[in-house]
């Protein structure tokens, strides 16, 4: 199956709205990836952005198919900062670390269907789908302009494909690879805990924490412990959070730079640092990685499928956070990544 890029089309940012394609994206063949590049246009002098306003441009980033089943659902910020644990480096970011301006900026994120460029196992079949729509949700210009009056006709969204082109292949073993998020703000110290949803096979969980005892922003030390509950029995445990960050470098063939330290600060004034974004972490329940490991083969993606936690044979299923303190505002997103797997397997 020979792969297609191919540019599918412009989302213009309007003020606070939920825009997308006009067409919805195209159904044709199967997608392993979308590439959404974020880009905002120099302002002129005394229109000056925020100093990250790249980065939280839009507050969401849904797709959506046969009008009911959404597939992907994350802030683009989350996708950046996973896209950095799975690749050990971020997609293209212009503006990182500079001042309040007018200048241009842009920040990319992929979106995976397939779980990595040679896999053909999970990629989304779109041409048996009788709708597939991408969505954006903007942010309001208020919160990305820090002065003057920003012009809305100079941002927008590209949108990209990476596509495996359809010659008739039997879809009907395909994996679909779903990624949401929960979130929650915990009012007193100690566990939090999310319900996660029954019924698929995860592959990874991705942990992001804004706020807590030190300060406001991404912050490494929100969370002190980490624990995967199956029925009852802890079977994934993190004493540590700055373990996470040891072990996604390793995992991601050590690209991601050792320094974790962050400045502390909102994310609208947080500046550059060439490290895991703070407030990160990732648990991949196969321990393949994406630069180095056995996931590059679609076969050992199939042979790691026995091991991955199936949530459709238990009777509870939580992800439990240690908050130490609640000293300012916490907020925790739980980016999931599932895997529905087909009725009839290959």
């Amino acid at each position: 199956m020979p792969y297609m890029k191919r540019y599918l089309g412009r989302i213009p940012f309007v003020d606070g709205a939920i825009q997308g394609l006009p067409e919805g994206l195209p159904r044709e063949h199967f997608y392993n990836r979308l590439l959404l590049s974020f880009q905002l246009g120099d302002q002129g002098t005394g229109n000056d952005y925020n100093q990250n306003s790249q980065r939280i441009a839009a507050t969401r980033i849904e797709v959506e198919a046969n009008g009911q089943l959404v597939v992907k659902s994350f802030s683009p910020y989350m996708k950046y900062c996973n896209n950095w644990e799975m690749y050990g480096s971020t997609a293209l970011e212009v503006g990182q670390g500079v001042a309040a301006d007018e200048t241009a900026r842009r920040m990319d994120v992929f979106v995976e269907f397939g779980l990595n460029t040679a896999d053909v196992t999970s990629v989304l079949p779109s041409h048996l789908l009788s709708s597939l729509q991408l969505r954006i949700t903007w942010n309001t210009l208020a919160n990305l302009t820090n002065a003057g009056t920003l012009v809305a006709g100079l941002i927008w969204c590209d949108v990209y494909s990476l596509e495996l082109i359809n010659q008739g292949q039997d879809a009907r073993a395909a994996i679909i690879n779903k990624e949401t998020v929960l979130q929650q703000s915990p009012s007193a110290v100690g566990f939090d805990e999310f319900d996660m949803p029954l019924g698929n096979v995860f592959r990874s969980l991705h942990i992001q924490t804004q706020g807590g005892a030190t300060a406001s922003g991404y912050q490494n030390d929100t969370i002190n412990t980490v624990e995967v509950v199956q029925d009852g029995v802890v079977f994934h445990r993190r004493t540590d959070f700055l373990e996470f960050v040891s072990e996604n470098e390793l995992e991601s063939s050590g690209l991601i730079d050792q320094d974790v330290a962050q400045p502390a600060g909102a994310i609208t004034a947080m500046a550059a640092a060439a490290s895991i974004p703070a407030g990160n972490a990732l648990i991949m329940f196969d321990y393949q990685n994406y630069n180095a490991g056995g996931s590059s083969n679609p076969v050992a993606i199939d042979r790691a499928l026995p091991h991955l936690p199936d949530s459709s044979k238990m009777a509870t299923w939580k992800l439990r956070v240690n908050v130490p303190s609640v000293a300012n505002a916490v907020t925790l997103d739980l980016l999931m990544q599932e895997l529905i797997m087909p009725k009839v397997r290959r």
